[in-house]
């Protein structure tokens, strides 16, 4: 999937939430982006769990162009599409 609207079964939220968490299930141990956050928090010379977080908050913040949603939808993205390719998103 690289993005795509968000289909309401029920509550957008819930949707929105489930297909965030398959998201998050799917690429999450990500050999390419585990490297990325691992490389992120080094160089901030994060010493915490807290400060890996926000290391890798700032490093995607100044990374990636923030690209607002279409009016009355919902987009999910997945990350190879957000950080890799496209380099914007939500």
């Amino acid at each position: 999937m690289i993005a795509e609207p968000v289909r309401v079964r029920g509550s957008i939220t819930q949707e929105t939430l489930r297909l965030m968490q398959t998201l998050i299930d799917g690429w999450s141990k990500h050999p390419t982006f585990v490297q990325l956050a691992r490389q992120v928090a080094a160089l901030a010379k994060a010493d915490t769990p807290t400060n890996e977080a926000w290391a890798v908050w700032a490093w995607v913040r100044s990374h990636v162009d923030y690209r607002s949603d279409p009016v009355g939808t919902q987009w999910v993205q997945d990350p190879w599409e957000t950080i890799v390719k496209s380099k914007a998103g939500n």
